[in-house]
């Protein structure tokens, strides 16, 4: 049977050891680049939302738009921070999946592939809220 001492150790040298590795992600200068723009992006997606927000007069927001069918989603205007919640999920859980490749020969390659997708995700919601604001505002 396990002891408290020996519970209360176990978490405390995983949790130096999990800090050790994302300390260790985050030296190489690709890295820090991939973080910086991801950041960027969603900064820019958090200011699309408030700039839409802020500027819209009714209490109804169109949030999709298609051009097949026209508008087919309207709601609250609060609603649209939800777009940049998801790009920062989205960044966030690649961030932690990286530490899954720790010690193997693919790290590289796996990171490239996981901040590339975060900023890329970030990239089409910034997209999708700059047409948001295009269709309410203009």
């Amino acid at each position: 049977m396990l002891k408290f001492a020996e519970i209360i150790d176990f978490f405390y040298t995983g949790k130096k050891r999990l800090g050790h590795i994302f300390i260790s992600l985050l030296k190489p200068l690709y890295v820090k680049i991939f973080i910086f723009i991801g950041i960027l992006t969603n900064a820019a997606n958090w200011y699309f939302a408030y700039l839409i927000n802020s500027n819209i007069t009714s209490d109804r927001t169109i949030l999709h738009y298609n051009v097949d069918f026209g508008i087919n989603l309207i709601g609250a205007e609060k609603q649209l921070y939800i777009i940049p919640l998801i790009g920062l999920l989205i960044f966030l859980i690649n961030f932690l999946i990286l530490p899954i490749y720790y010690n193997q020969k693919e790290i590289k390659f796996m990171s490239y592939f996981l901040y590339t997708t975060s900023i890329l995700t970030n990239i089409f919601l910034l997209l999708a809220e700059v047409s948001i604001y295009l269709i309410n505002l203009t």
